[in-house]
């Protein structure tokens, strides 16, 4: 994912790109040891069963890189990943109150059921969102057409 970022994007001076890795642990959707951030039983919209226990464990890890960065004197942090980390990004940044300035979620999705929608720790300002799939995309400002409007 670096040399592909590093070919789209030259950074200004004094930006910093973390691109963490999700650890390896049994997946039980396949049934095999794999890189992944949480759990889920199916890959489907209308799906009723959110690995919140996961996916909440992983959102800790994540603000806890987000704190070493400000720590570290980053004040302009995007949160963001491809698939399962976009729907990590979603989770941690509009659920879990990881304090981010943008967000993005490529080839993501979240089920119609999602905590996100319903049990946000947010109140007030949430960061813009970029969320595409597929061909089409939902640009900043447009949390609330893309579902994730985090009020």
């Amino acid at each position: 994912m670096e040399k592909w970022l590093a070919s789209l994007v030259q950074p200004d001076l004094g930006t910093v790109v973390v691109l963490p890795s999700a650890p390896m642990r049994e997946y039980m959707l396949e049934g095999k040891r794999s890189s992944v951030w949480h759990q889920r039983k199916e890959v489907d919209i209308k799906a009723v069963d959110e690995d919140l226990v996961g996916i909440d464990e992983m959102c800790e890890g994540l603000h806890e890189i987000v704190e070493n960065m400000r720590t570290n004197g980053a004040e302009d942090i995007s949160l963001g990943g491809f698939s399962m980390g976009g729907h990590l990004a979603l989770h941690a940044a509009y659920r879990n109150n990881v304090q981010v300035e943008r967000c993005f979620a490529l080839s993501s999705f979240l089920i119609e059921t999602s905590a996100v929608f319903v049990n946000s720790d947010r109140s007030g300002w949430c960061p813009p969102l970029y969320l595409t799939h597929g061909e089409e995309g939902v640009g900043q400002g447009d949390q609330e057409q893309a579902g994730a409007g985090g009020g």
